[in-house]
């Protein structure tokens, strides 16, 4: 279930219990891209493309202006069929594998087993890692309860740091949502299904 970064600073503030004075949206920001950092390479997601069109005679495709989605693994390329939007003809493994050129992602086909067919187009369905995210409408799509549990408790140790106090409620707090936060990511790890391919960088 994704929410937008809006949502998801509401919920770390609500569970923290403070005002904007106290601990700012830009701070909030921040541990939640902290949140989304502590996760990677645990908390994948999957999406789907159709962003690419078939070229008659050509095998090579440029994933970095091709699409809008960075993957890092793809599990399946899916051709359109003569009706348009629909995907029913799963192109096999073996005739596709994706690479990197140059530092630029590329899929290439493998000529000897798939034909292109002009103005098809194909849907690449594959793993994302989630990326940082700065505007309140950009979504996180991995797991929200993680992520607010881990930006909480990253804003309980900084207003600890600010207190005079121990604040012994603030410090069982912190320590809490980090354990939840553990805990969520252990249970809801989730690794890219074989056989995808890893977009070699």
């Amino acid at each position: 279930m994704s929410r937008t970064l809006l949502q998801v600073r509401g919920s770390v503030r609500r569970n923290i219990r403070v005002s904007a004075r106290q601990v700012s949206d830009d701070d909030l920001n921040d541990f939640i891209n902290q949140a989304i950092d502590s996760a990677e390479g645990g908390l994948w997601y999957e999406l789907a493309d159709e962003s690419i069109s078939l070229v008659t005679d050509t095998y090579e495709y440029d994933l970095s202006t091709a699409t809008l989605i960075k993957f890092d693994y793809i599990r399946e390329i899916w051709l359109e069929s003569s009706t348009a939007g629909r995907f029913d003809v799963l192109i096999p493994n073996e005739q596709w594998e994706p690479q990197y050129v140059s530092d630029f992602p590329e899929l290439r086909f493998f000529a000897q087993w798939f034909t292109p067919v002009n103005g098809r187009k194909v849907r690449l369905i594959g793993w994302v890692i989630q990326s940082r995210i700065s505007d309140d409408d950009d979504v996180i799509y991995i797991d929200p309860v993680y992520v607010v549990m881990y930006a909480s408790a990253l804003a309980h140790g900084v207003l600890l740091l600010d207190s005079d106090s121990s604040q012994p409620a603030r410090i069982n707090a912190r320590n809490a949502a980090f354990q939840l936060a553990d805990s969520r990511r252990r249970r809801n790890v989730q690794r890219p299904s074989f056989p995808a391919k890893r977009i070699q960088r």
